[in-house]
């Protein structure tokens, strides 16, 4: 069931800059996106950190990772970072994977999904 809020559930300035995004990328703005506007107490700023750094590979280590799958993995010369960057953007596209499934997010067109990535590439993530 599609979140009907995501439609038309936003303040004037923030209509405005969609609108705006609308007109220079020439797609409509991703659902992740409106919801992060939408409800930004529910998935603002902590998980736009998160997903800024994971999508960045700046991301702190949080620990040593020891699954006994990722022993082959560290065997074959990936570094132990490169496994916890691995994770966490995982752990991001899982989270917006989940909320698209609950609230029925539209899916981009592939020119959509080529402009978010030509965007997202000079911004600086890899």
């Amino acid at each position: 069931m599609r979140l009907e809020i995501l439609n038309h559930g936003y303040r004037p300035g923030t209509k405005l800059l969609f609108a705006i995004i609308k007109l220079m990328s020439r797609h409509p703005v991703p659902d992740a996106a409106k919801l992060v506007f939408y409800r930004s107490d529910f998935y603002g700023a902590r998980a736009k950190e998160f997903t800024h750094e994971a999508m960045r590979g700046k991301l702190t280590s949080t620990g040593e990772v020891n699954a006994a799958d990722m022993r082959e993995v560290l065997a074959a010369g990936v570094s132990p970072r490169q496994v916890e960057d691995a994770l966490a953007v995982c752990a991001v596209f899982d989270t917006t994977n989940r909320l698209a499934d609950a609230f029925g997010f539209e899916v981009l067109s592939p020119e959509g999904f080529a402009a978010g990535a030509k965007y997202l590439l000079k911004r600086g993530y890899r």
